[in-house]
Order: C-alpha cells, then structure tokens, then sequence
C-alpha cells in the first residue's frame, strides 16, 4: 500500500509505503550522502573521470569529494536524490571499493 502527497518546501512528490504508516519519521530528511575512505585512495582517477561534477583530484594526486566535510576517519557531503545514480556509478568503478552511496540513516 502506498500514500503520495506533494513536499510543499520542496514540491517533491513524496511516497509513502506500509512502513511509513507505522512510523512516519523513517523519511524526515532521509537524503543521499556519500562517504569516501580517502586515506585508502590509490590515485586511479575513476571516480573523477565518470562523475567530474563531484570529484577531483586533489594536490597528492588523491581523489576529493567536493564539499565534502572529514568526519573521523572518512568524507561525507550530502546530495540530493538527482545525483545519487551518477555518484553510484562513481563508487562501483573505484577498484578499492571506498566510496559508498548510502541513505543518510545507514
């Protein structure tokens, strides 16, 4: 069973499935984030070359999540839903698996 009604500060589109209905907090600022292991980074540049918008490669030739913040011992930067695939498609083609693409509750 599903519920759409319209965000009215964002005119999204909202649904709603069975697990809202018992506990409508699991979607208040639920939102894309990528966390990135930068200390693991090899310098390959794959994530830089299919998702430019994103990511770079800083000054020691380590890939940089733009506008991201350090927290403990990773990157974070919030995105939006838009952007969630492109930055997937980063993650996947780093061949030492250090960026993921997680809801912001994981």
């Amino acid at each position: 069973m599903h519920l759409a009604y319209i965000n009215e500060v964002t005119a999204q589109i909202v649904i709603l499935d069975y697990k809202t209905y018992i506990n409508p907090l699991l979607i208040i600022n639920k939102m894309p984030k990528i966390i990135h292991f930068k200390k693991e980074c090899i310098s390959c540049g794959a994530c830089a070359a299919i998702n430019p918008e994103f990511w770079e490669m800083d000054e020691e030739g380590l890939a940089q999540l733009k506008g991201a913040k350090e927290i403990e011992d990773h990157w974070e930067l919030k995105i939006e839903e838009k952007d969630r695939e492109s930055n997937q498609e980063a993650a996947d083609v780093c061949p030492v698996n250090i960026i993921h693409v997680k809801d912001d509750d994981e």
